[in-house]
């Protein structure tokens, strides 16, 4: 029974930060000035909403005693390719993409210590409670790999503006 209590306070912190990051998504959404970026946030927004929905289901699993729920698809990296194959070019200001960029760091760093936190909660864990956390950890590094390279997207379109020559 202790188990259980402690594989749920995890379950509950973790479904915490889901909803946490998904608010996170949707207020910077409206910050940002790439039209692609307002995209991939309303993508990382949905993400978020569906780890918490599963965190929750998950939660309520182990307070019945029951099997967890089998993990659902991640079709993450499907889409964030749609999205960005859809990328055009656009031209903007030097100061709006250096603050996107600051708002896609803070949410690189969230995905960052989401996918630390679930690494470390495997850890502590066995049979499919570990899975869980593997497998989510495993989401958060690929929503922290998407927001890099956008990062370096525009650190690449601005490097002359901000002093970068790579030869």
């Amino acid at each position: 029974m202790e188990k259980e209590m402690k594989v749920y306070d995890v379950l509950q912190l973790a479904h915490r930060m889901e909803l946490q990051g998904m608010e996170f998504y949707n207020e910077q959404r409206e910050k940002v000035k790439l039209p692609v970026l307002k995209e991939l946030f309303d993508f990382l927004s949905e993400m978020e909403r569906g780890h918490a929905e599963y965190l929750k289901k998950q939660m309520q699993n182990v307070k019945e005693g029951k099997k967890l729920s089998e993990l659902p698809r991640d079709a993450g990296e499907d889409r964030y390719h749609a999205i960005m194959a859809k990328q055009k070019v656009v031209s903007t200001a030097l100061d709006s993409d250096l603050g996107d960029y600051s708002i896609m760091r803070m949410a690189y760093l969230i995905e960052k210590d989401f996918a630390e936190f679930y690494d470390k909660s495997a850890g502590g864990s066995d049979g499919e409670i570990k899975m869980l956390f593997q497998t989510l950890a495993e989401w958060e590094k690929g929503h922290a790999v998407m927001l890099k390279e956008e990062m370096g997207k525009i650190l690449s379109k601005n490097a002359i503006d901000i002093g970068f020559y790579p030869f």
